[in-house]
């Protein structure tokens, strides 16, 4: 069995074209090799809504009203804050670091702000840290005992909790790229469902990176809590 092997970064990477938001690449990750234990907080790269009228002034309102804040999974005792990160002016998903052990930062998840919100047709995406700076378990230490069926339960800014059901628990590679890879579409891009995706590191040390994401996806429970989507 392959082992689980720790980090706490989460890093992105998107591409520009036009007015669209296109998948490049996988996930870069910054970090040494710590200790063997569970998966560890990275992401991939990102296809948001494919429009120009994601940037309007319809969406910034939506994104206002009905940003998630926080995260709740019962089967492992989660009960976190959201917070939003976006793209950098290098083109990166913004990733917070976990400096030290009393960082607010490794208290929380991240959720991919350029793309979906959790409840829209779509794959909305969350990712967190695994551990502390000294491998205490931060939010998706145990994300791996999540399993098919368990709830995962967001709440937004305002309105109701949404609550989704786990499909699928797998692993996924890390060298995946390019704006067509399969892999990163169903983690990233449009969907027929409502998806919520959670994301963190998993597998072997490379000496670079982590050879695998942990990838938990889940479905929408119940009607569109965005109508005017």
């Amino acid at each position: 069995m392959r082992s689980r092997r720790i980090l706490g970064i989460v890093a992105l990477i998107v591409a520009l074209i036009g007015a669209s938001v296109v998948s490049v690449a996988l996930w870069n990750l910054h970090g040494q090799q710590t200790a063997t234990g569970n998966g560890a907080g990275a992401i991939a790269t990102a296809t948001p809504r494919p429009t120009a009228t994601t940037w309007t002034d319809q969406r910034t309102q939506l994104l206002t009203q009905y940003a998630p804040i926080r995260l709740t999974i019962p089967s492992i005792h989660l009960d976190v804050e959201i917070i939003g990160v976006g793209v950098t002016a290098a083109g990166a998903m913004d990733a917070p670091r976990c400096n030290t052990n009393s960082d607010p930062i490794c208290n929380e998840v991240y959720w991919f702000n350029g793309g979906y919100l959790p409840g829209e047709t779509g794959n909305a995406v969350i990712a967190g840290h695994v551990n502390r700076p000294d491998l205490s378990p931060a939010p998706f230490w145990n994300l791996h005992l999540v399993k098919r069926g368990d709830t995962i339960i967001v709440q937004p800014t305002t309105g109701p909790a949404l609550t989704f059901v786990v499909t699928s628990v797998t692993w996924i590679s890390a060298y995946a790229h390019g704006s067509g890879d399969t892999t990163l579409g169903e983690v990233f891009g449009p969907s027929t469902t409502r998806n919520l995706n959670l994301l963190t590191c998993i597998g072997d040390w490379d000496g670079h990176t982590f050879d695998h994401r942990l990838f938990v996806q889940a479905q929408l429970q119940g009607p569109n809590p965005f109508p005017q989507t």
